[in-house]
């Protein structure tokens, strides 16, 4: 290859493709959604509960789909994380009320934590070690770029045809991410070192706890969080005058 010349697998390229797909997709839903949550009888509050359950969804799902696709493979966990983040806007289509939609909300997060976490992984795979830094950039545009045009779209399909029209559209579009994600090559973890007979992979962590460094820092957290969670309308004055 000569020198100065950037060539990416065509995975890469099929990879980034599904990506842009499906959150143009999840993006499409940025609009229209809480407009959506209204006509169900929902309130401001049910707004921000659908944005809380989404995103504690996701965040909950990531630590689970990254160590799966540390231990198998990682298209599995992509394509898995493909189905639910593709398919979500279908369930959106077939809620009838707040707490379906919040459901649906749930797996819908579950699926973007796993698909973008398995994303990184895979992509990495992909990359040479001199190239992982211009790869990912790469690699993470799509989702950025999708931001410009999707929730315009969303916006104008909903107006134009209504809520369950543009869920089942945009379930079409997630599920040509979801074709693109199996068109991918499979990809194993080169880790596979077993560790623990109760969870793969665990006998890792347990020797990162064992670091002092991670007990006491974890515990100055944990004592940190409980303190502010019980903090008075008192305390919470009287910290922001030291502060």
């Amino acid at each position: 290859m000569p020198k100065g010349k950037v060539v990416y697998p065509w995975a890469f390229y099929v990879a980034v493709a599904a990506n842009l797909v499906l959150f143009f997709s999840f993006q499409s839903l940025f609009s229209v959604l809480p407009l959506h949550i209204v006509s169900l009888g929902g309130s401001a509050a049910d707004n921000g509960l659908a944005t809380w359950v989404f995103a504690l969804a996701a965040l909950l799902a990531r630590p689970l789909a990254g160590l799966l696709a540390d231990r198998w493979d990682r298209k599995a966990i992509l394509l898995c994380g493909a189905l639910l983040f593709g398919g979500g806007p279908l369930l959106y289509a077939a809620s009838s009320s707040v707490p379906l939609l919040l459901g649906a909300r749930v797996v819908h997060g579950v699926g973007m934590g796993f698909f973008t976490t398995a994303y990184q992984a895979l992509v990495a795979g992909l990359l040479s070690p001199d190239r992982y830094g211009e790869g990912l950039g790469l690699a993470n545009t799509a989702s950025v770029v999708t931001m410009a045009a999707a929730p315009l779209f969303g916006e104008r399909v909903a107006m134009e045809r209504g809520f369950e029209a543009l869920f089942l559209v945009i379930g079409a579009i997630g599920g040509g991410g979801v074709l693109a994600t199996l068109a991918l090559p499979h990809q194993a973890s080169d880790d596979r070192d077993a560790a623990s007979p109760l969870l793969p992979g665990w006998g890792n962590l347990q020797g990162v706890w064992r670091r002092p460094e991670v007990r006491v820092g974890s515990l100055a957290t944990v004592s940190y969080t409980h303190l502010r969670a019980h903090e008075t309308s008192l305390h919470l004055v009287c910290r922001l005058l030291l502060e």
